[in-house]
Parts: structure tokens; C-alpha cells; sequence
């Protein structure tokens, strides 16, 4: 392991046997160790998309929206890597030459911080993903804002978790649990807006043909995917696409 890997996996903690450190040069070895770390990233993400579709395809809509949610967290990661590993920002007198590895480690572990990241980076502004999906018929919100409204608004740890685990609720008694919780067409969008947002992060590679190629594919695997399930998964009877309103006001009030 080289130690500029070592600097950025044992930065936030204490490294064994030596004093903790919050702070590192933000060296070219840094620089260098983070970009490959986006490539790796990248990978990661496609890998978990093609593991949630085949979580789908077997009719396994809580996992296949786990993986799919996983994999918006992972893109999420990017932007914001990518920056910190541009030395050109130095020019401009706004990158520091020390990482804070604390606070970006923070970030990184923190899940609706990432999701939130990859769903403004990715699908705030996005042509192509507004018309692939297009509006709802009675609410007309996009239906690639929804994520944005499910991560602004607080709940996206709330559907993460009705993916894995069984809920007991005292009064009244209910009990909540994956299969009951997570629906097809909840997996079905999750998947989407994962390979949207992946796709977009295709510029981690630096590679411009690299880039093109894997936003092509991916994008080919969205178009798939939606060609074949699109029609048995009813995504518009999603409340936060159905009655969005709701969702925005709860983030209004959250973020007043």
C-alpha cells in the first residue's frame, strides 16, 4: 500500500502504534491515490447496478433497491473526490494544500449526505434523464426530482432500511418488513435513477473516449432495463411522485 492510500484510509483514526491525525499534505501521490480511487468507485457502482437488476429480474425488490440506492451513495462520492484531487483549484487560490481527512471521511460515511450529492450533481440539471422519464401525469413533477425530494426531505435512511430490516411498531401494533415495505415499482425507479446517476459520473474517467463509452453503456443498460420492466412497474403511484407536496414541505420546514 502506498502512503498516500495510507494517509487517506487511516487519516480519520488512529493508525496503529502511531499518534492520529486529522490533517495530510495534499501531495500529487494524494492526488494521484484519489483519482484511481474514483475509477474504482465507478466500477463498484456499475457492479452494484448489474447485481440489483439481477435482484429484480428474480422478483427480489428489496435488495434490488438496496443495491440500487447503494450505488447512488457510492456515485455520490465522486464530485466531490474529484475536486479535492484537482490541482488546477490550487491556481485559483481555493484548494489548500492539506486534506482535512476527518471532515471528508465524514462525508463519505454519511448516507443521505452522498445520496443527496449524487442526486443534485446529477439529476437537477439533466436533459436527457427528463425526457427518458419524463413528468408524472397528475402531479407533473419530473420524475427524476423525486429523488432529490426523497433525500431533501429526510427520508431516504427511512426507505434504505425498510429494504433490510423488520420493523416492529408498539401502538398500534404493526409490523413492517421488506417484502411488505418495498415495492417493484420502488425498486424499478431506484434502479433507474441509479444508472442516470451513474452514467453521469462518467467523466471520473479522464479518458474522454473511456467516458463516452461507459455513459453509452450505461445508458444502454438503463434503456434495457426500462424496455423490458417498464411497463409491469408502476412507478407513478409512488407518493413522493404522486402527492410531491407533501415531501416539499417537509423539507421546506426542515431546512428553514
Amino acid at each position: 500500500m502506498s502512503q498516500a492510500v495510507e494517509r487517506l484510509r487511516y487519516g480519520a483514526r488512529e493508525m496503529p502504534g502511531k499518534v492520529p491525525f486529522h490533517k495530510v499534505p495534499l501531495d500529487d501521490e494524494l492526488r494521484a491515490a484519489i483519482k484511481d480511487c474514483c475509477l474504482r468507485i465507478l466500477e463498484n457502482c456499475a457492479d452494484l447496478i448489474e447485481e440489483g437488476s439481477a435482484k429484480f429480474r428474480e422478483e427480489r425488490f428489496p435488495r434490488s433497491c438496496f443495491l440500487a440506492m447503494t450505488a447512488i451513495e457510492e456515485a455520490g462520492k465522486l464530485s466531490v473526490l474529484r475536486l479535492v484531487a484537482r490541482a488546477e483549484l490550487e491556481q485559483l487560490g481555493t484548494s489548500p494544500r492539506e486534506l482535512d481527512v476527518k471532515g471528508l471521511c465524514g462525508f463519505l460515511r454519511d448516507h443521505p449526505k452522498k445520496a443527496r450529492q449524487a442526486a443534485a450533481w446529477s439529476l437537477h440539471i439533466n436533459a436527457g434523464a427528463d425526457r427518458r422519464h419524463g413528468n408524472h401525469p397528475v402531479s407533473g413533477i419530473h420524475r427524476t426530482s423525486g429523488l432529490i425530494l426523497l433525500v431533501r426531505s429526510g427520508q431516504w435512511m427511512s426507505i434504505r432500511n425498510s429494504c433490510l430490516y423488520v420493523n416492529l411498531q408498539f401502538r398500534p401494533p404493526k409490523i413492517e418488513y421488506p417484502r411488505a415495505e418495498v415495492s417493484k415499482g420502488l425498486a424499478f425507479y431506484m434502479t433507474c435513477m441509479a444508472y442516470e446517476v451513474v452514467a453521469d459520473q462518467a467523466y471520473a474517467i479522464d479518458d474522454a473516449s473511456g467516458c463516452f463509452e461507459f455513459e453509452k453503456a450505461q445508458i444502454a443498460k438503463l434503456q434495457e432495463f426500462m424496455n423490458i420492466w417498464g411497463a409491469s412497474s408502476d412507478i407513478d403511484a409512488l407518493p413522493f411522485l404522486a402527492a410531491p407536496q407533501q415531501l416539499r414541505n417537509q423539507f421546506h420546514n426542515k431546512e428553514a
